[in-house]
C-alpha cells in the first residue's frame, strides 16, 4: 500500500511540476511573440523614420542651394546696378558736353 501511495504522490508531483513548467514556458512563447511584435512594429517605425529623416535632408538641401541661388542673383543685380550708375554718369557726362557744345558762349561787353 505505501509502495502504492508513494507511486501515486510521485505521479501527482511529476504531474504538478509538468503543469507549472508547461505554464511558465506558455507565458515564455506568449511574451517572445509579444517582443517580436513590438520589434516588428519599431522596426517599420525606424524605416519610416529615416525615410522622414532623409526627405527632411533633401529639403534642406533644396533649400540651402535656392538660398545660394538667391545670393548669386542679388550679387549679380548688385553688379548691374553699379555698372548701371557707371554707364548713366557717362552719359550724363556725354550730354553735358553736348549741351555745352550747342549753347552759344555769352557775350561780356
Amino acid at each position: 500500500m505505501l509502495c502504492k501511495d508513494a507511486t501515486t504522490a510521485a505521479s501527482e508531483l511529476n504531474d504538478t511540476l509538468t503543469n507549472t513548467i508547461n505554464e511558465r514556458i506558455s507565458e515564455v512563447f506568449v511574451k517572445q511573440k509579444e517582443i517580436e511584435q513590438e520589434s516588428r512594429k519599431l522596426s517599420n517605425q525606424t524605416s519610416r523614420y529615416a525615410k522622414q529623416t532623409k526627405q527632411w535632408i533633401q529639403t534642406i538641401d533644396s533649400f540651402n542651394s535656392a538660398l545660394k541661388e538667391l545670393g548669386d542673383v542679388q550679387n549679380w543685380a548688385e553688379v548691374m546696378e553699379s555698372d548701371m550708375r557707371g554707364v548713366m554718369a557717362t552719359l550724363e557726362l556725354v550730354h553735358k558736353g553736348t549741351l555745352e557744345e550747342t549753347t552759344p558762349p555769352t557775350s561780356r561787353a
